[in-house]
């Protein structure tokens, strides 16, 4: 039963809302860990990167919401620590999309268009947290200057 619950991103996600409905710096710091629980989970379903769900769309598409999810409370409450291991943890995904993408373009497949698009919106992600990370490294810098 555990395992059933623990692997349910989806639950993870209604977990993650919850705590951000309280807007509280530690809901804030659980809603990021449940966030955090959800992208694994859906990370650890092999072949994520070239499946089809069910209802409509691709895998990839779920996972990368929930990555931009993730990137969107690390910068609501940021720190240099968390958003070096963010970085860390969207260069994963990013490197899969990456390898689909030549893949299919070699085969000469339609997907690729998705598989670009999702490609893309991590990458933008990584932007974010790039930028956000120098910002902090600058101040945290310019308040070593002062002292």
């Amino acid at each position: 039963m555990t395992s059933i619950i623990t692997t349910d991103a989806n639950l993870w996600l209604l977990y993650a809302r919850f705590n951000e409905e309280a807007f509280l710096p530690p809901a804030l710091s659980a809603a990021i860990d449940h966030k955090t629980r959800a992208c694994r989970t859906l990370l650890s379903k092999s072949g994520w990167e070239k499946r089809r769900r069910e209802e409509g769309g691709r895998e990839g598409g779920r996972v990368v919401e929930a990555l931009e999810g993730l990137v969107v409370s690390h910068l609501q409450q940021p720190s240099i620590a968390g958003l070096a291991q963010l970085e860390m943890f969207l260069k994963g995904p990013l490197r899969r999309l990456q390898g689909v993408e030549e893949d299919e373009a070699e085969e000469g497949k339609e997907e690729r268009t998705m598989v670009g698009e999702e490609k893309r919106r991590v990458e933008e992600c990584l932007v974010k947290v790039r930028a956000k990370w120098a910002e902090l490294k600058e101040r945290q810098h310019g308040k070593e200057r002062f002292e």
